[in-house]
């Protein structure tokens, strides 16, 4: 199922195969659209060419089970359909990737593992107006757990 013009349904299924990501709204709309339009912020902010094609999706939706399997805090916004995880090889795609996730409006953005983490959340237990890598995150996850 197509969620828009660059995006399926299948990129944001949790990898465990529970079917979650798969069904008409289990994706959030706006984290699509803010997607779509990072997208577009990264092409045209890539001067030197590193972009190769779209965004790749490497975690979006996860259950409860996968989530904690890979760590994930109690909490994540992934487990709600609400955050995506873009891959992002070195650190000039980073410093695209990131600029373009704040140009279009993403107020919860992570860095590390090789990818970029975006969200959609307004969930109490999730601040807003953040930047973090993942030990951060970890911390914001046990204080709101």
């Amino acid at each position: 199922m197509d969620l828009s013009p660059h995006f399926t349904a299948a990129e944001f299924a949790c990898r465990c195969g529970c079917g979650f990501g798969l069904r008409a709204g289990d994706v959030s709309q706006d984290l699509v659209v803010r997607l779509e339009a990072m997208r577009a912020a990264a092409q045209a902010l890539d001067v030197v060419n590193l972009w190769p094609g779209g965004l790749e999706i490497t975690s979006g939706c996860r259950c409860e089970a996968h989530n904690a399997e890979v760590g994930g805090s109690r909490g994540s916004a992934h487990r709600y359909g609400l955050a995506a995880d873009v891959a992002c090889p070195g650190s000039a795609r980073a410093f695209v990737l990131v600029s373009a996730a704040l140009a279009v409006g993403f107020v919860r953005v992570g860095l590390e593992r090789g990818c970029v983490h975006v969200d959609v959340s307004t969930r109490p237990e999730h601040p807003q107006r953040v930047l973090f890598g993942w030990n951060r995150l970890a911390e914001l996850g046990r204080r709101s757990a």
